[in-house]
C-alpha cells in the first residue's frame, strides 16, 4: 500500500493492508490519508507532519505518544488510544473520539466543533498529567458521560456542547477540573458532576444556571 504527499509522491510503501499494521514511529511528512483505513493499527509515537486525513479511520488504533497536526476533519478515532498524544492545532472538527483515551494530551488550539467526544477519558492519566484544553473549540460537541475529571479547560468555547452525564469531578489525586472563561451558552449540563469544579468570572453558564447549587467553586482573584 503506497502512501502519498499531498504533491502526489510516494514517500511510504506499507506490504499489506493499512488497516491492523505495525508502524510505530513512523515519520511522513504532508502526507494525504483521506479515506485511508489504519483501524486496530499500532501507530504508537508516530509523527504525521502538517497531514490531510479528513474521513480517515483510525478507530481502535494504539497512538499513544502521536505528534498528529493538520486537518482530522470528520475522521473516526473511536476506542483509539491518544494517551499523551500531541494534536496542538488539529483541525478535529465532526471527527469520531467517542469511547476513545486522550489522557495526558496535549489538545493547545485543536477544533473539536461538532466533534463526537461520548464516553471519551479525558481525566487525569497515572502519572498525574491533567489532559489540556486552551484556546479550542468545543463547539456543539457531544461530550455526554465523558470522564473529564480534573481537566483543564481554558479559553474554551463550549457553546451548545452536550455534556449530560458528563464527570468533571476532582481526579484520584484531588486535582479539580478547571473552567476558566469558558463559555456555555445553550450548553447541556443535565445530570453532570460539576462538585468542586473550579470556574471564574469570566465563565458563562446559560441563563438561570447557578453554579454554586452545583457544588462549583469561583476562583479566587489573585491582587
Amino acid at each position: 500500500m503506497d502512501i502519498r504527499n499531498l504533491d502526489g509522491e510516494i514517500i511510504f510503501t506499507h506490504d499489506g493492508p493499512l488497516a491492523g499494521a505495525h508502524l510505530p514511529r513512523t515519520e511522513l511528512w504532508r502526507p494525504d490519508l483521506r479515506d485511508l483505513s489504519f483501524a486496530d493499527a499500532d501507530l504508537s509515537s508516530v509523527c504525521f507532519f502538517d497531514v490531510m486525513a479528513a474521513r480517515a479511520d483510525f478507530h481502535g488504533a494504539n497512538m499513544e505518544g502521536a505528534y498528529v497536526d493538520g486537518n482530522l476533519e470528520g475522521a473516526s478515532f473511536r476506542g483509539a488510544d491518544l494517551y499523551w498524544a500531541i494534536l496542538d492545532g488539529a483541525n478535529l472538527e465532526g471527527a469520531d473520539l467517542s469511547d476513545a483515551t486522550l489522557q495526558g494530551a496535549s489538545l493547545y488550539g485543536a477544533c473539536f466543533r461538532r466533534a463526537d467526544l461520548r464516553r471519551a477519558n479525558l481525566s487525569t492519566d497515572n502519572l498525574g498529567g491533567q489532559t489540556r484544553f486552551d484556546s479550542n473549540c468545543l463547539e456543539s460537541a457531544n461530550l455526554a458521560g465523558a470522564n473529564l475529571r480534573g481537566t483543564l479547560l481554558i479559553d474554551t468555547d463550549l457553546r451548545n456542547a452536550n455534556l449530560r452525564g458528563a464527570n468533571l469531578g476532582p481526579d484520584e489525586l484531588g486535582h479539580p477540573a478547571s473552567l476558566r472563561n469558558v463559555d456555555f451558552t445553550g450548553a447541556i449540563l443535565t445530570d453532570a458532576n460539576l462538585q468542586g469544579v473550579v470556574y471564574d468570572d469570566r465563565t458563562i453558564f446559560a441563563t438561570g444556571f447557578q453554579p454554586d447549587k452545583h457544588g462549583m467553586t469561583r476562583a479566587r482573584v489573585k491582587r
